[in-house]
């Protein structure tokens, strides 16, 4: 439980649609402008018991849009909320945040020829 949330209260962050890798730049300002949200919540007595990130952190599920999202925006939020966040944080996979190259198996059009 979070200091100052009520008893029977779970409290949760639910992030989504990154598609990291599209603009360098929007991303880096979204980055910046979520994590100094979330300070500002943490100031004023909020922080999330859970955090759900939930669909297209990538734009093409590239390796190091990835290894972005994670050193610009997830550590950087576990600084904030705490690194025992790590343990209460789900990922949910999108459409985006797969690479299609090697998952053609994926693809719709070819499965419905099946």
């Amino acid at each position: 439980m979070t200091q100052g949330s009520p008893k029977n209260t779970i409290r949760w962050l639910h992030l989504s649609d990154f598609h990291v890798g599209k603009d360098d730049y929007g991303e880096r300002k979204l980055f910046e402008e979520i994590l100094e949200h979330v300070r500002q919540q943490k100031e004023s007595g909020f922080v999330p018991d859970l955090i759900f990130v939930t669909g297209d952190v990538a734009y093409s599920g590239a390796d190091d849009q990835y290894k972005m999202f994670d050193s610009k925006f997830l550590q950087p939020l576990y600084a904030i909320v705490g690194e025992e966040k790590k343990s209460c944080t789900f990922f949910v996979p999108g459409n985006h945040d797969v690479l299609r190259e090697t998952h053609k198996y994926l693809d719709r059009e070819a499965t419905c020829k099946v």
